[in-house]
């Protein structure tokens, strides 16, 4: 009767952990004109939380998200830094994402994607996935 039991809470706590948290935020960067970064900017604004079954639908929920967006937005910069105190640049979005497997805590993946990175990227991949247009990694 125990194991009859015991396994009943097993299959029901398996079942209630099929899926885990997976978070996108939107996340911007400002570069100067050598192609250094400039500024890092969060947009509070651009976040979605989802329940995914795996990190790999985390990251292709993050590529989706991207892609409701344009890579980049025109921003004006202004500062002591910059000659003139203002200028017209732009800031390239791209999207963190974070899959929390709360069943196995050591297994929770992040990483970072843009609009662009399906099309360089065969497979699902963590870490920094970001690319460009044109396929340079975003640095």
């Amino acid at each position: 009767m125990k194991s009859l039991i015991m396994a009943l809470v097993l299959i029901s706590s398996s079942a209630s952990l099929a899926a885990s948290k997976c978070e996108v935020r939107g996340n911007g960067s400002i570069f100067k004109t050598n192609g250094v970064v400039f500024k890092n900017v969060s947009i509070s604004d651009v976040f979605s939380k989802t329940r995914e079954k795996s990190w790999e639908d985390c990251y292709r929920t993050a590529i989706k998200f991207s892609e409701r967006y344009d890579s980049s937005m025109p921003v004006s910069v202004s500062g002591g830094r910059v000659a003139g105190g203002s200028a017209e640049t732009l800031m390239h979005l791209y999207f963190d994402w974070s899959f929390d497997d709360s069943s196995i805590p050591f297994l929770d993946t992040a990483g970072k994607v843009t609009k662009y990175s399906s099309r360089y990227e065969n497979y699902a991949q963590e870490g920094d996935m970001r690319y460009f247009s044109d396929g340079r990694i975003f640095e």
